[in-house]
């Protein structure tokens, strides 16, 4: 593949057309004529695809621009125990088929001694940017829109997309530093979910492929070097977002929506659809072990972007449970860019003494992008936090959370973070408060959108008491378009 094949050259001046004319559309959003560089009212509206493409409408539309922020306004006060950066990662490009498919961008906000040092939003300059190419190729390990999510590991802050290669970006600018292949050591994909072991040091990770082998399971020392990888027999290559970790065992989602050959021949950018004749199945395997090693345990179909944890049961270690947001049958059967349909948090149980696996929906709510405390990954824990969606919306396009749950997995309660009318919701996480050692002694940071002004804000939220109003509000005179994964790195400078 070229870059100026005919289909590039016709995709570039499209690309530049509609970067022309969203720039003129988003400088509507902002006049800053209350004489503090604040939006007003919204007197023009959010940008809308020519072509009805929900992910380049509304405030699911890119911004083109780099800016830098500072003398940010905030309402509240900011925890002075908060010292770093939080930033999130999203899909930014003027013109691509698929919300998945777009350049990386990282929005970001410095919190240092209970104020807001500044906002910055770049874009990940990765080998595809660099060479003016907005399709990823699967062959080439630097080929990635490193547009999901990010970690922060052993010193190191990396950007991560489905597939491909990370890349390094430096905390205290957002520039990026380049391609992160582990010292020659990582040569394949890392996918967007690695988990950290707090109590190891160690970033367990994987990443999947379109041939074989499908998947490979790493594992890096609390340095930052890896040190393991393996290889892991599957019947077929599925698109495999997330999986689990406990203190001795990995957990792997063998689901339905699978690399389709068929319509990546026929010129789909994003070749994964729903396979009702693939078994689906999880596979459980020892955290020092291999391929052979996993047992694989049939489930019922469905579909998982998300884990909100897993443990071994503290009775009983040779019981498992996963806690994850399960997507019920059939997914993506009419097409991939339909993301409006609902998950439920859901609980399974496998026992590896008598080979049988349980399920359990665990709320009837709508719920996703699941968090915890992650100085208890892979360990038990009490609470949980998700992003509640609402019960309708588009056909299509995924709907906005205002709800952000708080799960107590003792009691069985919820509780609820409302959002001030008018506020649409990013993925929140918790930030743990490193003066305190309680599960709940921390907070939870998001990105919300104001549709009337055309702005966004940082909310903080105090987990202790999260149906509180938020303990503080940073305001933004822009707005933050609605992305994926958010990272907190702290004591970035």
């Amino acid at each position: 593949m070229t870059s100026f094949s005919r289909r590039r050259f016709i995709q570039l001046g499209a690309t530049s057309l509609a970067a022309y004319s969203n720039a003129a559309i988003l400088s509507g959003c902002s006049d800053g004529s209350d004489g503090n560089g604040f939006a007003t009212l919204n007197k023009q509206a959010l940008p809308q695809d020519e072509q009805g493409r929900w992910w380049l409408s509304n405030n699911y539309a890119p911004v083109l621009e780099e800016r830098d922020e500072v003398g940010l306004r905030v309402n509240g006060e900011i925890p002075r125990a908060l010292n770093g950066l939080f930033a999130r990662a999203g899909s930014n490009m003027a013109n691509t088929d698929h919300w998945f498919l777009g350049h990386g961008m990282l929005h970001g906000i410095r919190l240092e001694d209970g104020r807001a040092a500044w906002y910055r939003n770049r874009y990940v300059h990765t080998s595809l940017r660099a060479a003016g190419i907005d399709e990823v190729m699967p062959s080439e390990p630097t080929s990635s829109y490193s547009n999901v999510s990010s970690v922060y590991h052993a010193g190191k802050f990396l950007t991560l997309g489905e597939l491909g290669l990370p890349y390094e970006v430096n905390p205290r600018d957002l520039s990026t530093v380049g391609v992160y292949d582990f010292a020659g050591r990582l040569n394949g994909s890392m996918t967007a979910h690695p988990k950290i072991d707090a109590v190891t040091g160690e970033m367990l990770f994987f990443g999947y492929s379109f041939a074989p082998p499908y998947l490979t399971y790493y594992q890096a020392n609390a340095a930052g070097e890896l040190v393991r990888s393996v290889d892991i027999t599957l019947p077929a290559a599925p698109m495999m977002h997330d999986f689990a970790v406990t203190e001795d065992y990995i957990l792997f989602y063998d689901l339905p929506v699978l690399f389709s050959l068929d319509m990546a021949i026929s010129g789909s950018n994003f070749p994964f659809a729903w396979s009702p004749e693939h078994v689906p199945r999880m596979g459980v395997m020892p955290r020092q072990g291999g391929d052979s090693d996993i047992r694989w345990f049939e489930v019922d179909s469905g579909f998982i972007f998300h884990t909100m944890n897993a443990y071994q049961d503290p009775a009983n270690r040779s019981r498992i449970i996963l806690d994850a947001s399960r997507i019920d049958p059939p997914f993506w059967d009419n097409g991939n860019q339909d993301l409006a349909q609902p998950s439920h948090l859901t609980r399974y149980q496998f026992d590896l003494d008598t080979g049988m696996v349980s399920e359990q929906r665990l709320s009837d709510a709508f719920l996703d992008f699941g968090q915890l405390d992650r100085r208890l990954v892979g360990r038990p824990y009490r609470y949980g936090y998700a992003m509640e969606f609402p019960a309708s919306g588009s056909a299509s396009a995924l709907p906005r959370p205002t709800t952000i749950v708080q799960r107590d997995h003792e009691s069985g309660t919820l509780q609820r973070f409302e959002a001030a009318p008018g506020l649409a919701l990013d993925e929140a996480i918790f930030v743990a408060d490193p003066q305190r050692t309680g599960e709940r002694d921390g907070w939870l940071l998001c990105y919300a959108f104001d549709g009337v002004s055309c702005t966004s804000s940082l909310l903080i939220i105090d987990a202790r008491d999260v149906a509180a109003p938020p303990v503080a509000k940073v305001d933004l005179p822009l707005r933050i378009p609605y992305g994926f994964h958010s990272v907190w790195v702290p004591d970035a400078g």
